[in-house]
């Protein structure tokens, strides 16, 4: 049985822009996506047991042997899981003729509904893992930066159902030399469209973007520059569900709009941060009020800090720090054990 290892990076929206519902039930959005370097550990085990008989069994039948281990017992390790969606998917898309066995293994360390997209990205390892050990993409090491080049330039505008990939040429090459196949990425993208909206831009963390802008539905991304800062990230303890916070969104009067090229326009990331803006914030306070009391934390803790502001639908919240300028850990230790015991606390920082 071979195996691989992913990290599945956690992202923070340092703008969310939400338009009207869409005839198709989602939200048109705007959203500046960034990598963070909390990450889950995904280990991906694959057999290939022989050939399919494509009998009634079908493709998702015996065909395939799945099974899927959390590492915690409040999730579910079923087919409502992304990770174990994910493996199905890539199944009936690459290998529905082949029998095989895949194992899933992750360690949680992204907080679980929290605005991160921990889910999305142990979902998009999957498809990372399984297409790296089919073949479908090189072996490399996870977001490492010699690597980065290899989809830096790969993203850009297609059709709402796939993650983009740039106009140019039929490939792209990292630093280090590997030859990454736009054609399959735009494939590989496609199946990571149909787990969810966060899903392509967790997948391309894993395979070289940093950071991106997301339109559409969000699937829709185009290559931004990635800027180095320190970050603290405190998850307070009342999950917030994104279909209720969209929901409450469609009823409440529309935040004013930021603007993401002011933000990769700014000379500086102080500059910069003065565009930033999360349009989900009144109706996330309006299902979850702690959101406030966590930000009147956050400003308390770390007056130093640039911004202090909502990941996604949340409930984190995340403080920006010039790199190299992030609280030590004797200071965020004293905090996790004092004033932010009741949820969890994390520092991290962005991936360039």
């Amino acid at each position: 049985m071979r195996s691989t290892e992913i990290n599945a990076y956690a992202k923070i929206n340092l703008i969310l822009n939400v338009s009207e519902r869409r005839a198709d039930g989602f939200h048109e959005v705007e959203t500046l996506m960034q990598g963070v370097s909390l990450a889950d550990k995904v280990k991906v085990f694959w057999d290939e047991l022989g050939s399919a008989s494509m009998g009634e069994a079908g493709a998702y039948g015996s065909d395939l042997e799945l099974t899927l281990d959390c590492g915690d017992s409040e999730l579910s390790c079923g087919s409502d899981n992304l990770a174990y969606k994910a493996a199905v998917l890539m199944h009936a898309e690459f290998h529905s003729n082949v029998t095989e066995r895949i194992d899933i293994e992750i360690e949680k360390r992204i907080p679980v509904a929290a605005g991160l997209a921990g889910g999305s990205a142990d979902g998009a390892a999957v498809i990372t893992g399984l297409a790296r050990l089919w073949g479908l993409l090189p072996e490399a090491g996870d977001g490492s930066s010699e690597n980065r080049a290899a989809a830096s330039d790969g993203a850009g505008e297609t059709p709402d159902s796939a993650n983009g990939i740039s106009d140019g040429a039929n490939g792209t090459s990292s630093a280090s030399g590997f030859h990454v196949d736009r054609s399959m990425l735009e494939r590989l993208c496609r199946v990571a469209a149909e787990l969810g909206s966060d899903v392509p831009f967790s997948f391309m963390l894993q395979n070289g973007l940093a950071s991106a802008i997301g339109r559409g539905r969000g699937t829709e991304l185009e290559a931004a520059e990635s800027r180095p800062m320190d970050l603290v990230l405190y998850t307070p303890d009342c999950p917030v569900s994104t279909k209720e916070v969209y929901a409450a969104f469609d009823s409440l009067p529309k935040p004013e709009r930021a603007c993401c090229e002011g933000y990769l326009g700014a000379a500086s990331l102080s500059g910069s941060l003065s565009f930033c803006g999360n349009g989900l914030r009144p109706a996330a306070l309006s299902i979850c009020p702690e959101i406030a009391e966590a930000e009147d934390a956050m400003r308390e803790a770390f007056p130093d800090a640039l911004m202090i502001q909502l990941s996604g639908s949340g409930p984190t919240i995340y403080a920006v720090f010039e790199e190299g300028c992030g609280p030590d850990a004797e200071r965020l230790c004293r905090l996790k054990n004092t004033k932010f015991s009741a949820g969890m606390l994390n520092a991290a920082r962005s991936i360039v």
